[in-house]
C-alpha cells in the first residue's frame, strides 16, 4: 500500500496483509489529557490497497485505540 494521509496523520507504504500502527495525533484531544504512548491507531494494508470503510470509498484508520476512557478513569469522571 502506498503512503498515505488519512486526514489526521501519516502512514508510510506497507506491504500487502501488513497491519499499520501509529502513535495517536495529540490534536485529537483538543485541550483534553494526552493518551499515555501505548494507546495506538492502527491502519490495514489489504491485498492491493489500504482496506476502506465498509459501503465507501474512503480508505479506514482504526482509532478505537485513541480513547481517554484510561484517563477519564484515572480522574474519576466515570
Amino acid at each position: 500500500c502506498p503512503a498515505t494521509w488519512d486526514g489526521w496523520q501519516c502512514f508510510d507504504t506497507a506491504e500487502a496483509g501488513s497491519v499499520v500502527e501509529a502513535q495517536c495525533p495529540p490534536y485529537i484531544y483538543g485541550e483534553a489529557a494526552r493518551p499515555d504512548a501505548s494507546q495506538k491507531s492502527r491502519k490495514m494494508c489489504g491485498d492491493t490497497a489500504w482496506v476502506r470503510r465498509p459501503g465507501t470509498t474512503s480508505e479506514w484508520t482504526d482509532y478505537s485505540g485513541c480513547t481517554m476512557v484510561q484517563q477519564t478513569e484515572q480522574l474519576g469522571m466515570t
